[in-house]
């Protein structure tokens, strides 16, 4: 007969468990993980270096560091860096096959470590540890439409692979009788292409170059959620796939350059540095402050 109770006692927190909204499970987490996809991509973006004005033969060589503070991963719900920081860099070199014509290959990466909260249910907050990295490789061409003294036009076109990682970890949530702890983890290849075009303003030795890039993913991540629920002397574990879609978005950037006659050349890259009307307010826009400095070679 007790064994009869003991069973009943934990069937019924079975179907408790089931009637619950599990916090780590929710449709946030799912939303933290495509929006963090997401700035994976858009960092990588606001690193991007416009490569012009060269000869043929010409060899240029670029390395570029960068720091960036991460306000929201996401819009809507409200999945905000609390605080969360990281670090890019970049390497690559060109060479031109002609005054026009260029090919080129490019090593970025990513790496963020911070804190991450958003509202999950009412007025309760949902937090995770939150580390990512991102290694990617570009490769392509670029042929310069026009070029003058005092302006240039170089487009781009390129294919890219990466590698994504991906770790949450949630504190101990306690709702009711009940106890959650878990991860959010995982690593995925992707690939896909880039295309862009830059308008480079010159005067003397200083340059402006806004410029628009566009990328498109040809598969998207996957990352898995593994959950520990327990009440009293019961336990059970939960596992949840989360698949992303292909990221597909475009970019606004602006660079800030300065060149010297040893081959020598120096851009910084803003952004968000200053408040911005222009602040994409979609549900699942990102936003960020990134500085980024670049320094090349070019013989």
């Amino acid at each position: 007969m007790r064994s009869i109770f003991i069973l009943i006692f934990f069937i019924s927190i079975a179907v408790n468990v089931s009637a619950q909204t599990n916090p780590i499970e929710s449709e946030v987490v799912d939303r933290t993980v495509s929006g963090l996809e997401t700035l994976a991509r858009t960092a990588i973006s606001a690193s991007f270096i416009p490569l012009s004005d060269y000869d043929k033969g010409d060899l240029l060589f670029i390395g570029s560091p960068g720091f960036m503070k991460i306000r929201d991963a996401y819009q809507s719900p409200e999945i905000s860096g609390d605080p969360l920081y990281g670090g890019t860099l970049v390497l690559g070199a060109g060479y031109a096959l002609s005054d026009r014509f260029m090919v080129y290959g490019i090593f970025t990466g990513l790496y963020t470590d911070g804190t991450l909260s958003a509202s999950w249910t009412g007025d309760e907050k949902l937090e995770a540890s939150a580390r990512m990295s991102f290694f990617s490789l570009f490769g392509g061409v670029g042929y310069e439409v026009l070029e003058t003294e005092y302006f240039s036009l170089p487009v781009y076109l390129g294919l890219n692979t990466g590698i994504i990682s991906l770790n949450l970890e949630y504190p101990d949530i306690t709702e009711g009788i009940f106890t959650y702890s878990g991860s959010t983890s995982g690593t995925d290849f992707l690939t896909g292409f880039s295309g862009g075009i830059a308008a480079k303003v010159k005067y003397r030795q200083f340059s402006l170059s806004p410029y628009f890039l566009y990328m498109v993913n040809f598969n998207g991540a996957e990352f898995k959620t593994e959950t520990e629920v327990t009440a009293g002397a019961y336990s059970d574990s939960l596992e949840l796939t989360h698949s992303i879609d292909p990221y597909r978005g475009a970019y606004f950037g602006l660079t800030l350059g300065v060149s010297s006659r040893t081959g020598w050349f120096y851009n910084l890259s803003l952004k968000n540095l200053f408040p911005n009307f222009l602040k994409d307010k979609s549900d699942d826009a990102v936003d960020f402050t990134a500085v980024i400095l670049t320094v090349g070679f070019r013989n």
